[in-house]
């Protein structure tokens, strides 16, 4: 995100940040944090765990958020001077934190893969001009309950 709001630039409104919407359970963010995976076949299991072990270490954290890829998902890394020394002079490390503190993981349904491609095929339908957004989305609406109702089962 601050990727894109950096791509702004020059802009005719002045760049911030803002805390996150308080509804009626208070602030809650969903997301789906950093994720490495080892396959199931995978013929390197040990270097791949040595990776994980590396990538997801605080050490492997400083080289993603030095990069701008990524930010601090260690909440000691959040208040760092060494972390906030990175940020843009618009960007909030109070908001970054917020948003770390009150993160809930993201759970998604157990035909997502499928539900995915569905949207996706409908989003192109729409993206291209050959569909509105309410008509592609009625259409694969019962496809994607029924492989929600699938999912739960």
């Amino acid at each position: 995100m601050t990727g894109a709001v950096g791509q702004l630039t020059p802009t005719t409104f002045p760049k911030g940040m803002v805390p996150l919407p308080k509804g009626a359970a208070g602030r809650l963010v969903r997301s789906a944090g950093q994720a490495v995976q080892i396959m199931k076949g995978s013929r390197h299991h040990d270097a791949a765990w040595q990776f994980v072990r590396f990538s997801t270490s605080t050490e492997g954290e400083k080289i993603m958020y030095g990069l701008r890829v990524s930010l601090a998902w260690h909440k000691a890394s959040l208040g760092s001077p060494e972390y906030a020394r990175l940020l843009h002079p618009w960007e909030s490390a109070a908001a970054y934190a917020e948003c770390v503190n009150k993160g809930k993981p993201t759970r998604f349904p157990g035909e997502f893969t499928a539900i995915n491609r569905l949207y996706q095929t409908a989003y192109d339908e729409v993206r291209h001009g050959r569909k509105s957004a309410r008509q592609a989305m009625t259409e694969i609406k019962p496809e994607v309950n029924a492989l929600l109702v699938k999912g739960r089962s």
